[in-house]
């Protein structure tokens, strides 16, 4: 692939990662783009759009990892984009790859797959010189391999299908709003901002779904009004709110109920979502998703047209999908709802001990899931780490160097 030498091409944009020590440039992995489009993303953000960097969305950033040595290898936060797949020897579901040693160069599997060491040992991405857009935008710099992006999208659409949304929490832009866009995906936005970016990239309101456990009357307000796709309700508190705005305007929004499974993932407590006692969505076996369920069908302020599920973050377990897919299977089966979302989540891959699954791996277990448990509505999925991080790095200039004990 040709990649340019400076953001903002129409082509793929080179992601970078380079490592480096003394004065040369760090890199552990966050985002941002260069090929991806007419703004300025070599700094990290644009001037009318920007990045969306709350929360999970440093998931989807924070990766790559330095290409060559030094303490930061061994930092799992910025561990490095995982490239899954047998492509890279990796191991099946829930497998860890095979040894790597970890005081050694980070596996070229955690980078891009564009990623090379080119002739003067700097990290290149896309047949681009890290070292080079260091010394061109300066650091901290967020860098994006658009060709990976654009793959990893695809790769989304042609197992998912129509109904595929791009978690924009993991890295959104305008750039990356159009990009995912062309790829055929919808847009989760999280956010009045993120919902902001998306619309003045130019996807169509249609495309888009509102998500987020605490969405404001505003937020709300402004998404009935410009024709959302989907609306996912997350509290009877929303469906006030939603119910006090069509009495203002007779709008009936589609909708998914985000269900609490009371699966607990095997993953950090921290981006744990759907275990009994989690501050989203309804639980099951409290009765909550009944009460919602029961609560829309008698309301004209919505259309219920779906579940939405969402287990956690970093998931490298397929079973864990499977059982939140069989808990809320006798209420999908009996509502007879045209569509369940399996969330996002799919783990990525940040240090060598770690495997992550492709997309198409994850689509086969979830449709096994489905399938055994009778589910004849359509499924949909919102990945956003699983896209964004794998084609992600950031270039960082090491100014100190401290020796500590031990």
């Amino acid at each position: 692939m040709t990649a340019p030498s400076s953001p903002g091409s129409p082509e793929e944009g080179p992601a970078h990662n380079g490592a480096a020590h003394d004065g040369g440039p760090a890199h552990d992995g966050g985002p941002t783009n260069d090929g991806l489009a007419d703004e300025d993303l070599a700094h990290g953000g644009t001037a009318d759009g920007g990045l969306a960097h709350d929360g999970p969305a440093h998931d989807g950033a924070a990766r790559g990892g330095p290409a060559r040595d030094g303490p930061a290898d061994e930092d799992p936060a910025h561990g490095g984009p995982a490239h899954e797949g047998p492509a890279h020897g990796g191991a099946p579901w829930g497998q860890q790859a095979a040894y790597e040693d970890p005081t050694g160069p980070v596996p070229l599997r955690l980078l891009p797959e564009s990623a090379s060491v080119g002739d003067d040992g700097f990290l290149c991405i896309g047949g681009v010189s890290t070292r080079a857009l260091a010394e061109e935008y300066g650091t901290p710099l967020f860098a994006y391999d658009e060709a990976e992006l654009r793959a990893r999208a695809r790769e989304a659409y042609e197992v998912f299908g129509d109904g595929v949304a791009y978690a924009g929490k993991a890295f959104l832009c305008k750039a990356m709003a159009r990009l995912v866009h062309e790829e055929g995906l919808q847009i989760d936005v999280a956010t009045g901002g993120e919902l902001h970016v998306a619309l003045a990239a130019g996807v169509p309101a249609d495309r888009l779904v509102l998500h987020g456990n605490n969405k404001g009357l505003d937020e709300l307000a402004r998404a009935r009004e410009v024709g959302v796709g989907r609306i996912v309700v997350d509290s009877l508190d929303e469906l006030d709110r939603l119910e006090a705005l069509h009495a203002r305007d007779g709008r009936q929004p589609r909708v998914l109920l985000r269900a609490t499974p009371g699966v607990e993932a095997h993953t950090h407590e921290f981006v744990m979502t759907g275990q009994a006692d989690s501050k989203f969505g309804f639980g099951v076996a409290s009765g909550a998703l009944e009460q919602a369920v029961d609560r829309c069908r008698r309301s004209d302020a919505v259309d219920l047209v779906g579940v939405h599920l969402h287990i956690g973050s970093q998931v490298f377990v397929a079973d864990f999908f499977r059982q939140a897919v069989e808990v809320v299977a006798p209420w999908v089966r009996e509502l007879k709802v045209d569509e369940v979302s399996i969330g996002g989540g799919l783990g990525v891959a940040y240090v060598s001990a770690e495997y992550a699954p492709t997309i198409t791996e994850w689509d086969r277990a979830v449709r096994a899931a489905y399938e055994d448990a009778g589910i004849e509505a359509r499924i949909s999925a919102e990945p956003g780490r699983s896209i964004a991080a794998q084609a992600a790095v950031t270039l960082y200039t090491v100014g100190t160097i401290k020796q500590v004990p031990g």
